[in-house]
């Protein structure tokens, strides 16, 4: 009876050190972002917002509010539709959230998101740091937030790893869009942000780790020996470095060939991989 006893209590033991938590959300239902930090980091003007996402009637032709409750990100005039081609840069960072309880766990970012109607896929930089200082943010991973119809509301779930925070008790995350010369993207919106822990970093996501795409070396001076975990496929996973300063520095599409890198600076940087919705983010040195 002891041993049954003691077995039913490690089980729900287990169970709970692996429950995953809501460490913080927002979902702008109040439409107050006073405490988020938004920066026009191409100061035209324009930032980040809160709103109702943006839909049309029945027409087609007149713009009205949808049913969400969303940050929005634009680069189209919201009464005709309009697009303005310029640079865009901004950045919406959390308010402070403390994952100091949660050392050791799986710690993830969840984006209910869409890109804006009679856009495209497009994506989304995910930023993390200790401090509010754009400066010290590094790039934690990509997201492609997909579109497959042309008018139609379709909000579904992004995942980033933010694991690296983990036992912090001050981190800010930061959502961006990715700069261009020309933005080609109408807008961004995103109707939830979630942080979530759960799970000890152990021998489950060591197992998980055997799996997933790692770099052979790492510092490197001349070229990256890269092996890709099952979820990805050569000829379909696109391969982006970025600098510390979350530049794109060199942009691919992977072959099962190295990747040369002898012409980047020595310096941090971060190896994006994706492919569909699938992300993953590798740091490494360049010598």
């Amino acid at each position: 009876m002891k041993k049954i006893i003691l077995l039913g209590m490690f089980t729900i033991i287990s169970a709970i050190s692996s429950a995953q938590v809501t460490v913080w959300e927002d979902d702008f239902n109040d439409a107050d972002i006073s405490d988020w930090t938004l920066l026009d980091r191409d100061e035209d003007g324009i930032k980040w917002i809160a709103r109702q996402n943006v839909n049309l009637d029945e027409s087609g032709s007149t713009v009205v509010d949808g049913d969400f409750s969303i940050l929005g990100n634009y680069v189209t005039d919201l009464n005709t539709l309009e697009t303005i081609s310029r640079f865009v840069e901004n950045w919406a960072i959390t308010p402070v959230v403390n994952l100091s309880q949660h050392a050791g766990k799986k710690v993830e970012l969840v984006l209910n998101a869409q890109t804006m109607i009679y856009d495209s896929n497009q994506n989304v930089l995910v930023y993390g740091s200790t401090s509010t200082d754009p400066d010290t943010f590094t790039l934690l991973g990509t997201v492609t937030l997909l579109r497959q119809t042309v008018d139609e509301e379709e909000f579904q779930d992004y995942t980033v790893d933010i694991s690296q925070f983990a036992g912090e008790a001050t981190v800010y995350i930061a959502i961006a869009n990715e700069p261009a010369e020309n933005s080609n993207f109408f807008g961004l919106e995103i109707d939830k942000v979630t942080i979530t822990a759960g799970g000890n970093l152990g021998i489950e996501d060591q197992i998980v780790d055997k799996n997933a795409s790692f770099l052979k070396q790492n510092p490197v001076a001349e070229n990256l020996e890269l092996q890709l975990g099952d979820q990805y496929e050569a000829g379909t996973t696109s391969v982006q470095i970025y600098n510390a300063g979350g530049t794109l520095a060199k942009q691919t599409v992977y072959n099962n060939e190295n990747i040369t890198v002898g012409d980047l600076s020595q310096g941090l940087y971060f190896l994006v991989l994706k492919n569909g919705t699938r992300s993953q983010t590798i740091k490494f040195i360049k010598k």
